[in-house]
């Protein structure tokens, strides 16, 4: 017989059981995850995690179920919500939501969110059941090696040139952009600083139109934003970014179904690999 199922806080266990139990839980997920230690530890900074709010659960010493609270003002994130295949079904993930929703309302939050895939319909239909409702769809973008494209003609009348990461994320609050997800908050984006480069779409005065944010070489890239003032400017970013890297394989995480430059980048030979539904749950002061 199992032993009744216990909550403690991220803390309370040792980080590579916790790790080992994350990558059991995760190894027939919808998009399998392996993560190592140092993989771990960079999670909880680029997520906000806060360990003593999120939640893992044990049977006597096993760990069979985990959840992340990331925690940005009065916002918090849910993520890395797991079951280890053994004990699905027997409403460990409903103990772990609930604790992490009731940490939150300790913690006087007022909006939870998470990232759900479209096809895990268990997963959405519980935390539907807990007040969760869809927001809107998150799309991963990918992009194959030497996929053909059409440059653009110069019609936006701007130049494209290097910028230091620090100064285009200063610069990404100015421009025109939807809710950024979790992942690629702009809360996030200073901890990734030696890790991206930057490209301005500058107008003949020197004024920025245009900014992208991307890391990785050509073997291999990831975008981390792109916004400009009007679709002539982000085609000529993207154009650019796809010179730089000499036509490497490319993925954008996350990108906003609402986002005006999705249509663009389709346009540019990205294509949806995945989709993650983006739910909310509001909570009200006092409850």
């Amino acid at each position: 017989m199992n032993s009744p199922v216990t909550l403690h806080s991220l803390d309370d266990v040792p980080r590579a059981a916790l790790v080992e139990a994350i990558n059991h839980a995760y190894a027939d997920y919808y998009v399998p995850i392996q993560l190592s230690q140092a993989g771990f530890a960079e999670l909880v900074e680029h997520e906000s995690v806060q360990p003593e709010a999120s939640v893992v659960a044990r049977s006597g010493s096993e760990i069979v179920g985990m959840g992340l609270l990331g925690i940005r003002g009065i916002r918090a994130w849910i993520g890395g919500m797991g079951v280890i295949p053994a004990w699905r079904g027997q409403g460990v993930g409903r103990q772990i939501m609930d604790a992490l929703i009731h940490h939150a309302r300790r913690l006087s939050i007022r909006r939870i969110q998470l990232e759900v895939i479209r096809e895990n319909l268990i997963a959405y239909n519980l935390y539907q059941s807990l007040g969760f409702r869809a927001h809107r769809q998150l799309l991963v973008l990918n992009r194959d090696r030497n996929a053909p494209y059409e440059p653009p003609d110069g019609a936006a009348g701007v130049r494209i040139s290097v910028i230091a990461p620090e100064s285009a994320i200063n610069a990404l609050e100015a421009l025109p952009a939807p809710e950024r997800p979790w992942q690629r908050d702009l809360a996030t984006m200073p901890l990734l600083l030696r890790e991206i480069n930057g490209l301005a779409a500058r107008a003949p005065a020197g004024q920025i139109r245009g900014i992208c944010l991307y890391g990785g070489d050509i073997y291999g890239a990831g975008l981390l934003d792109l916004a400009s003032v009007d679709a002539d400017t982000a085609r000529c970013l993207i154009a650019r970014l796809l010179d730089e890297l000499r036509a490497a394989p490319m993925v954008f995480i996350n990108v906003a179904e609402d986002d005006p430059v999705l249509p663009l980048l389709l346009e540019y030979g990205f294509y949806e690999s995945l989709c993650q539904i983006e739910m909310v749950l509001e909570l009200t002061p006092g409850s």
